[in-house]
């Protein structure tokens, strides 16, 4: 017998896949699907790429986006995560072209989209390669992002390597004299470098000098007009709590660590570069790379 259940919401009390694996395990057992119905090919492309699944970012940086592409999906009718439709609205107040590729005109499509792409259903593979086609043969791709983050070499000796862009908290950070108000400071008792939002012009007024400044371009700004630089702050409100920040915590293969420069030297060596990362010896950036092997 073969059992297969999914989608749907039928209450902890009220499990009609729970029920039914116990009716048929009263006659003997039952076989059942492999996977996940709703999400497999992501699972699957994360664990290849990455080697998790816990990857990703949070629906806020839709609110960061230039473009959104929903292909095959309607999170007004598909819940998925709180606030995802307030957010998606968000992005396009905040001038994000969202477009929806689907075969059916669905609630997002019409409520949110500025352009619908109904596609056959079942080409969405052939739709991806003729993309991919134009955008090669025009030149379009950002080929400096894909020989930074995707795979090199020749199938089947090919290798894949990650960095993660944080601030370096630089030893002589140039964003800190760009900033035309002093927005940006150096903390003298742990190097962590700072900004006050508060005391930031926005995008517009200063014209982003501490990020044209910056050469590893640590400060962003959101693309609404007025846009204050943010950037990462070491997670200062754990660090003050004597924790680790969150992007350590989190790294599911322990490949992080942070503390006092010093120490990190000692427990790590001193060298300054990796694939993908050069050292800028007018900033010292406060990092330490642990070569492989």
């Amino acid at each position: 017998m073969f059992l297969a259940t999914g989608g749907g919401y039928l209450a902890s009390l009220h499990n009609g896949g729970l029920a039914a694996s116990r009716l048929l395990a009263q006659f003997g057992g039952y076989v059942t699907h492999y996977g996940n119905i709703s999400s497999e090919g992501a699972v699957w492309a994360s664990l290849t790429q990455y080697g998790s699944v816990m990857v990703g970012h949070s629906r806020e940086d839709m609110l960061n986006s230039r473009m959104i592409l929903l292909w095959g999906w309607d999170p007004a009718r598909m819940i998925s995560g709180t606030n995802t439709r307030y957010h998606l609205i968000k992005a396009k107040e905040n001038g994000a072209r969202i477009i929806a590729v689907d075969p059916r005109y669905h609630d997002t499509a019409a409520t949110v989209a500025q352009e619908w792409i109904p596609i056959r259903p079942g080409t969405d593979t052939a739709m991806m390669i003729a993309m991919a086609n134009v955008m090669i043969k025009a030149g379009l791709q950002d080929q400096a992002f894909l020989d930074k983050y995707t795979e090199k070499g020749t199938f089947p000796e090919v290798s894949v390597s990650f960095l993660i862009g944080p601030c370096w908290h630089c030893l002589e950070p140039v964003c800190v004299p760009a900033c035309p108000v002093g927005a940006i400071t150096k903390r003298e008792a742990d190097g962590i470098v700072v900004v006050d939002p508060a005391a930031c012009l926005g995008n517009e007024v200063c014209d982003e000098k501490c990020r044209k400044a910056c050469p590893y371009q640590a400060p962003q700004f959101g693309p609404q007009p007025g846009a204050r630089m943010g950037k990462c702050n070491y997670c200062l409100d754990r660090f003050q709590q004597g924790k680790l920040p969150n992007c350590i915590e989190a790294c599911p293969v322990r490949a992080l660590d942070a503390g006092p420069f010093g120490k990190l030297e000692e427990r790590y060596g001193t060298i300054r570069e990796a694939e993908g990362f050069k050292v800028s010896t007018r900033t010292r950036p406060a990092v330490v790379f642990k070569p492989k092997g």
